[in-house]
């Protein structure tokens, strides 16, 4: 589950406060550890609207190990919230 302090909540789906270049980074990691069972949601709008309304949807979002924004709107959100680094991946 990611650290809620590095998302952002949009209508009950969390948000990573990534971009491209902390993704990979991020990712990079887990695959040095050898971790397994990790994951990544792409989620923009659309995803984020049928978490709203899909109980099932908005628990494997919030799951994720990573939810990357998908589009601008998630990035416009991001910055909104204060948070200058945020683009969609």
């Amino acid at each position: 589950m990611p650290d809620p302090e590095r998302c952002i909540n949009v209508l009950g789906t969390r948000i990573s406060i990534v971009n491209m270049q902390t993704a990979i980074e991020e990712i990079s990691t887990w695959i040095n550890s050898n971790k397994t069972g990790r994951y990544v949601c792409v989620t923009g709008v659309h995803g984020v609207m049928e978490s709203f309304r899909n109980a099932e949807i908005r628990k494997i979002h919030n799951n994720a190990d990573m939810c990357v924004p998908d589009g601008m709107p998630m990035t416009w959100l991001g910055r909104i919230y204060g948070h200058k680094t945020i683009n969609r991946v």
